[in-house]
């Protein structure tokens, strides 16, 4: 996943909650756009999509599902 941050505040706290459900994250060469690595095992539609959309939602940052491996 891919994600573009509107406010580089939160950029590391939404890392860190990330982490906190397994997930790694690297920050490109844009300082408001991250690389976020979902493991297989992590419920990708049960936990990390919904955390996508309530930012998503609320105007924080965007987002791309650049590759998944999650079943559908």
């Amino acid at each position: 996943i891919q994600i573009v941050f509107y406010d580089k505040d939160i950029i590391e706290k939404s890392r860190g909650s990330l982490k906190e459900l397994n997930c790694d994250s690297e920050i490109s060469n844009i300082p408001s756009l991250i690389a976020v690595n979902v493991p297989y095992e992590v419920d990708y539609f049960g936990v990390i999509e919904p955390l996508l959309q309530i930012g998503f939602k609320a105007d924080q940052w965007d987002y791309q599902e650049a590759c998944l491996a999650h079943k559908l």
